[in-house]
């Protein structure tokens, strides 16, 4: 029985060992989020920029079916 505590401390002693060295490894590493978040930015207007042409595009084509129709009737 004392055998398997021994073991036990030392798992527990590794575990919160290597937890400590992650956590302190991922303080020390700077990391560039705003880096990040203009990268997804640069990525999102490019989408809405490509949507809105899109838009305008339907709408120009949507308009022209309604003057044909429009002109048909009249």
């Amino acid at each position: 029985m004392n055998k398997i505590l021994k073991y036990a401390m030392l798992c527990t002693a590794g575990i919160m060992g290597a937890i400590g060295l992650i956590i302190v490894i991922k303080s020390a590493r700077p990391e560039h989020r705003m880096g990040l978040a203009e990268k997804m930015g640069k990525g999102i207007d490019e989408r809405l920029r490509e949507s809105k042409d899109a838009l305008d595009t339907a709408t120009a084509r949507v308009q022209s079916i309604f003057e044909t129709i429009k002109n048909g009737k009249a």
